[in-house]
Parts: structure tokens; C-alpha cells; sequence
């Protein structure tokens, strides 16, 4: 899933000291572990009718369960359905005699004749209807403030909603094959997972069933459905065969969007060493969607206000968007999350994804800009709302969890870990974490597990920080040189609250066209590098930001700011040096520290570099941080700057 978040943000922090995030704690949050589950669902067959003008759906699910232990009962979860018939399914495939059954506000609960041994399999049919839900399935259509919006249907089941369109068990560690029948209006289309496998004329006049199957199991949140009239962009070139589905209106937005698909797949089937895991794979744009998009198996459905019109693609690229949602169809898809408390493996993937593909796609510096946004939202929730562990199940709901952690964070702790293992090594440890975890459930302890078996390294520590851990390190530079003897000392220290984290950080000591590369691990809360000689051009503390650290070089000095801003070649500590000199007030320093944001402003430079370099002149507040932004900002010509 993608959330309704764009890259950007300062990464401030709020009042107190830096570190000093408030924990994540809810009122009334409790422990949320898996269900007891002594069933398995292994196949759903859905035969539906919906009403568009109605906003109704009447439905048959027909369920094939197995026990895992001896039960005597069915406890499906439900939530808004009108129950009308629960019967079991002889194995002929003819209806048997109706059963005995109660609705609970969350659940459904089936007595069967005779109980069932671990092994046994049931199948059950039930009947049912949904009027005007509020979740799980949507309608839209035309209202007041959208006169000319399209009647369309469509489901989004992530996290708990399925339960809330089709009786089910719906938490991510099931997996079931799935076939989805449906009749849609003259001109409608009707899509569901899989591949097409019936066509034909509708009960209705001029209607038209359609029934779609796919023979590999997926979670059930991923079932997925949409009734609307759309037009599609194709390319059956190569397997998977890849379609591009919008409005008519909206069709002429799709083209962009859709063009870079089959370059995405060949990125994603290289890191993953797994070819594309389903038969077709189709991107469906709605209207009024929940979120940015969602990774239904082989059909994402995508927000259609996500689509970029032409006069603004420079500044909106859906490419995020349309690659995070495919990196899903394997982390999340073909290897989903046990429980949602992990649900960091699925989406801490795709947004690291999304770097990937800008690396890819536009080289270094967007890949850096795309990590340094993502490091920017995350700090940002770190110090103005809460931190917390990417990993744990005190929440009211699982959606909670669905922040800035779970995201950004998540894709830094993957960037961290491809600094650790080099990219040879995570791209073998990416594959073997797929090869293992194919067609099931993962936990970190997999990740873990997957690293050492491809690379012989051990990264139980690195993980169970950043993972289990709430927070992350806050690391104070000073610099103090001694002319008389040619010595200098880089001290590091960690501020934050708390235990010291156990970290190694990359020093580049610059001296004219001399680069020499330090590693300086902390064994406590300091750290330090001894330098003999002259004084440095500038130290540039982690460029390429393998470190899920934050930098405070408020003590570093000015003209190593200014340098690092000019010359250095990485983004990363192009934008933290012109944070620090932001930050700049004294006399002695501020007219310097002016001169040398206002040098970086203009055509010539990146733009991620010179909006930061724009935004520290705001936060300087001068008539001569004016007079440098304003000029400055005369020269650009990105957007975004």
C-alpha cells in the first residue's frame, strides 16, 4: 500500500532536546497478536451481483477450509454482512443441507454437523448481501461536489477490510487460490485477480459475466475487485502481459504512468532473482481511492488523482507510486508478512524500491534525493509525534502502524544494510530472502536468516536495533585543531536519550584533490579520529548516508560547510551542510554562512540541494538571506526549487 505521502518536509524537530521523542504510546492500545486460527483457508470462490445505483452487493462465498487441529465449529471473519444461507458443500460440488450459524459484530460462526480432524477439509457456501458499506468495498459516482465523477465499484481489503465485502480469514498469514465472478452493465468492465477465465452473457440484458481465477495462493486482503467503464494502454510484448486501465476522461494522463512498467519489472525480477510471480499484471486507476495505491496480487489499484497532467509531470512523477506498488507483487504478494507487527518487510521494501528505480531511472543523485526525503518524513514523525520500535503490536489496530516507520524508516534500514553488505552482497541477500520466503509468510528473523545464509554475515545486531528498538543515534560533531602542533581531533558524540547505539560512521578527510576515507565505530557514546598535518579542507561526515543517523554539525566549522556545500559530489551532506548553516546567527559567522548558501542557489545546482539551500535562507530570516534567495531563485529553473 501507498500512503497519501509525498517526499519533502525539513525533518525540524519540535521543542525539546534532539532525541527527545515522545514514545509511541496510544490511550486504550493494546497487545494485537495473530488470531488463534485452528482452520486454514485454501481456496474462495466469489459469485457476486453489484448494484451500482443500489450500492448493494449480493453475494455467494464458497469456502475451502482445513483444519490444522480438531474443530467442531467455522469462525470466519465478517463484519457488516447480512447473512442469509450458510451451507456445506458436498464433494460433488452440490449443496448440502443449510447449517446452523450466528453473526457476531466481527465474526460469523458456523456449526458444523460433525467435527473435523486435523488434515480434514470443509467447504462451505455462504450467502450473503452488503448495503451502503463504509469500508472494505467502496462506490463512488457523481454528488454534489463531483458532479461528473464515474459510478464505479472497487474493494480495498488491507488491513482488516476484506472481512467487510466477503466472509473470510482474513489476516495475511492465510493463503488461498482464488476465483472471483461478476456481472458489470453494457460498458463496464469487471476485473478481479488472475487471468479470464469465462465470458459471457450476464442474467441481465446486456450485461456481461466475466470470471477471473488465479491458481497460486495470495492472502485474502489482496482479493481484489473493481466495476467500472475504463479504457486500457497494453503491452503484450513479453510475459507478464501488462495493461494500464483509467476512465476515458483520464486516459490521455495514463500514458507517462504506464511507459516505464516493463523497465520496473526487469529491475525488480534482477534484485529479486524471481521472475514476475503472477500471470498478467494490471494497474487500475479509481476515483476516490483510500489511498495513493494498493498491491491487489496481479491487479494494483491506483488513485487516479495520482496520474500527473502533462503541465506538471516534472514536479509530479507517479513514478513512486507505480514501482512501489509493483515491488509489492513480490515483498508483501509472493511473501507476505506473518503479522502485521512485521509489516515493515512489505512495505520498508517498496519504499526502498522506489530509491532503486530512481537510481536506476536518473542516477545517483535522485536515488540520494529520494532516501534524503524519505530520512526527512521519518525524522520528522521521530521528533515531532512519537518514536517507536518498526516492530511491535501495541496498537489499537494494525493500521496504525502504517506510518513513517513502517515506510521510510523501514527502506533506511534496508539502505543501511546495503552499506553494510556492499551491493553484491544485498543483492544475493535480497534473493535469497525472496527464494525462501516464496508463497509464505516472513518475519525479520528471515531477513536475518536470509543474510547470513548468501553473505556469512551476521545481522542480527544491525536489524534488532533499528528494528526492535525505538529512536535512532543523534550524533554531535566538533572539530579542535593545534596549529603549534599539527594535531586535530574529530570528536563524535551520541545525544540522543537513552543506551548508545551500537554504530560505525564514514569520515572522508578532504585535503586539496586528496580524499582519505576513515571508519570510526563507537564502542560507547564517543568517538573519535585523530588527524596529524594541516588542518582539512573539510571532514564530510557518512556521504553516501548508510548510517540511519542524525547529524548535528551545529559546531562544525563554517568553512568546511561552505566547502562541503560547493565541491562535494554526494547530495547528502550537500543539504545537512546547508541545514548547519542555516542554523547560523553569530556575527563572526552568519554573513558567512549567507554568502555561501547564496553561491548555492540556481540552475546549476540539484534541484533537492537548492530547495534545502532556499529553505535555510528562510529559516536565516536577514535582509541579506533575502537578498541571496531572491536572486538566487531568479536563476532556477526546476519546479521544485
Amino acid at each position: 500500500m501507498h500512503g497519501e505521502h509525498g517526499a519533502g518536509g525539513c525533518g525540524r524537530r519540535g521543542g525539546g532536546p534532539a532525541g527527545a521523542a515522545r514514545p509511541f504510546e496510544l490511550p486504550g492500545a493494546r497487545a494485537h497478536w495473530p488470531p488463534d486460527r485452528p482452520l486454514a483457508l485454501r481456496h474462495v470462490a466469489l459469485d457476486l451481483a453489484v448494484d451500482l445505483d443500489r450500492r448493494t452487493l449480493d453475494g455467494k462465498a464458497t469456502l475451502r477450509l482445513e483444519a490444522r487441529r480438531a474443530t467442531d465449529g467455522v469462525r470466519l471473519d465478517a463484519v457488516g454482512l447480512d447473512v442469509v444461507r450458510a451451507r456445506r458443500v458436498d464433494a460433488g460440488g452440490e449443496p448440502g443441507r443449510d447449517l446452523a450459524f450466528e453473526l457476531a459484530p466481527d465474526a460469523l460462526w458456523v456449526r458444523l454437523p460433525a467435527p473435523l480432524a486435523a488434515g480434514e477439509t470443509v467447504e462451505l457456501e455462504v450467502a450473503y448481501r452488503v448495503v451502503e458499506p463504509t469500508a472494505g468495498l467502496h462506490f463512488v459516482g457523481p454528488d454534489e461536489r463531483h458532479p461528473t465523477r464515474p459510478r464505479q465499484a472497487w474493494t480495498q481489503g488491507q488491513d482488516e477490510d476484506a472481512r467487510r465485502w466477503f466472509p473470510c480469514l482474513d489476516a495475511p498469514s492465510d493463503r488461498a487460490t482464488s476465483e472471483v465472478a461478476v456481472e458489470a452493465p453494457p460498458g463496464f468492465e469487471a476485473l478481479a485477480n488472475g487471468v479470464l477465465v469465462e465470458e459471457g452473457p450476464g442474467a441481465r440484458a446486456g450485461w456481461t459475466r466475466r470470471r477471473w481465477r488465479l491458481d497460486r495462493p495470495h492472502p485474502p486482503y489482496l482479493l481484489a475487485l473493481v466495476v467500472a467503464e475504463l479504457v486500457a494502454l497494453e503491452d503484450a510484448s513479453a510475459a507478464p502481459p501488462l495493461r494500464f486501465l483509467t476512465t476515458p476522461a483520464r486516459a490521455h494522463l495514463a500514458a507517462r504512468a504506464f511507459a516505464p512498467v516493463r523497465a520496473m519489472l526487469a529491475l525488480l525480477e534482477g534484485w529479486t532473482g524471481t521472475p514476475f510471480p503472477w500471470p498478467r499484471y494490471d494497474q487500475v486507476a479509481v476515483e476516490g481511492f483510500t489511498f495513493g495505491g494498493m498491491e491487489n496480487t496481479s491487479q494494483t489499484t491506483l488513485a487516479a488523482r495520482a496520474l500527473a497532467a502533462d503541465e506538471v509531470a516534472e514536479d509530479h512523477s507517479s513514478d513512486p507510486l507505480v514501482v512501489h506498488e509493483l515491488a509489492h507483487q513480490w515483498f508483501g504478494d509472493l511473501l507476505t508478512c506473518r503479522d502485521w507487527s512485521h509489516a515493515w518487510l512489505n512495505e520498508g521494501f517498496a519504499t526502498w524500491c522506489e530509491a532503486l528505480w530512481e537510481e536506476a531511472a536518473r542516477g545517483r543523485e535522485a536515488h540520494d534525493e529520494a532516501l534524503l526525503a524519505m530520512r526527512e518524513l521519518y525524522l520528522a514523525e521521530a521528533g515531532e509525534r512519537y518514536a517507536r520500535p518498526i516492530v511491535t503490536r501495541r496498537v489499537h489496530a494494525p493500521i496504525d502502524l502504517f506510518d513513517r516507520h513502517l515506510y521510510e524508516k523501514g527502506a533506511l534500514v534496508l539502505h543501511g544494510l546495503r552499506g553494510l553488505l556492499g551491493d553484491d552482497g544485498m543483492r544475493a541477500a535480497v534473493r535469497a530472502y525472496v527464494a525462501r520466503g516464496a508463497d509464505g509468510s516472513v518475519e525479520t528473523v528471515d531477513l536475518e536468516r536470509a543474510v547470513f545464509e548468501a553473505t556469512g554475515r551476521d545481522a542480527r545486531g544491525f536489524l534488532a536495533q533499528h528494528v526492535e528498538r525505538a529512536g535512532h543515534p543523534v550524533v554531535a560533531a566538533r572539530w579542535a585543531h593545534d596549529p603549534a602542533t599539527g594535531h586535530g581531533v574529530v570528536t563524535l558524540e551520541q545525544t540522543q536519550e537513552g543506551e548508545p547505539f551500537e554504530l560505525t560512521l564514514e569520515l572522508v578527510v578532504v585535503r586539496g584533490a586528496d580524499r582519505a576515507t576513515h571508519r570510526v565505530a563507537f564502542d560507547g557514546r564517543r568517538a573519535a579520529l585523530s588527524l596529524a598535518g594541516p588542518a582539512p579542507d573539510r571532514v564530510v561526515l557518512d556521504p553516501r548516508g548508510w548510517a540511519l543517523v542524525e547529524l548535528d554539525l551545529g559546531d562544525w566549522p563554517v568553512a568546511w560547510l561552505a566547502d562541503t556545500l560547493e565541491r562535494e559530489a554526494d547530495l547528502l551532506p550537500r543539504a545537512l551542510a546547508a541545514k548547519a548553516l542555516g542554523a547560523h546567527r553569530a556575527p563572526g559567522t552568519a554573513r558567512q554562512a549567507v554568502a555561501a548558501l547564496g553561491r548555492a542557489l540556481g540552475d546549476h545546482v540539484h534541484w533537492g540541494v537548492a530547495t534545502r539551500v532556499a529553505r535555510a535562507l528562510g529559516e536565516v530570516g536577514t535582509a541579506d538571506a533575502r537578498r541571496a534567495l531572491e536572486a538566487g531563485l531568479e536563476d532556477a529553473r526546476h519546479p521544485r526549487t
